[in-house]
């Protein structure tokens, strides 16, 4: 589980152009530049992105779109790219591992404290929280609790805005886990 998208229960990875039915690209064989946060992995990707000759616009929320506007010619060798990129800039695995029940606590206040407020303050309807018990027993499966899903009505430029003004990401990955590298 990806300690970025907790509070996301689907990550707002990258997306290349192409229609949503195409298979992803095989993971080449490359050699690792590093393995990075899971937030940290758009910014990384930019450079080995651009040095293939494509555009990358990376979101407030982290995700990203490579080759915005380009046609369908142009769909598999930016799936091919992404995927050899991704593969340089992997996920530490260590951001990967289920939370501890003190880490999900972390999250959960965050939550609470922060990100339900927040969207309440800006005139949406997240349902409530679960207790934390349900929120812990819950998390990372398919009926994990998602507050983003209050923003679905939102236009894309006010999404961005909310989500940004709400901490609607959630804790870094390294604040939730300094000890990894």
């Amino acid at each position: 589980m990806v300690l970025a998208c907790l509070l996301a229960t689907a990550c707002s990875g990258g997306v290349a152009a192409g229609p949503p039915e195409a298979t992803p690209a095989p993971t080449p064989t490359v050699s690792v530049v590093r393995a990075v946060a899971p937030e940290e992995q758009a910014e990384a990707m930019r450079p080995c992105i651009e040095q293939g000759g494509y555009t990358v616009d990376i979101e407030p929320d982290g995700s990203y779109t490579v080759g915005a506007g380009l046609g369908s010619d142009h769909w598999d060798a930016i799936r091919e790219l992404t995927a050899r990129c991704q593969a340089r800039y992997p996920f530490d695995p260590r951001f990967l591992e289920p939370l501890t029940e003190a880490e999900a606590r972390t999250v959960y206040g965050h939550l609470t404290s922060v990100i339900l407020p927040c969207l309440r303050s800006e005139g949406l309807t997240p349902a409530d929280a679960p207790t934390f018990e349900v929120f812990f027993e819950q998390l990372g499966g398919a009926n994990a609790y998602a507050a983003q899903s209050a923003l679905s009505s939102l236009s894309e430029d006010e999404y961005l805005r909310v989500f940004g003004l709400c901490e609607v990401r959630g804790i870094p990955s390294r604040e939730l886990r300094p000890d990894v590298g």
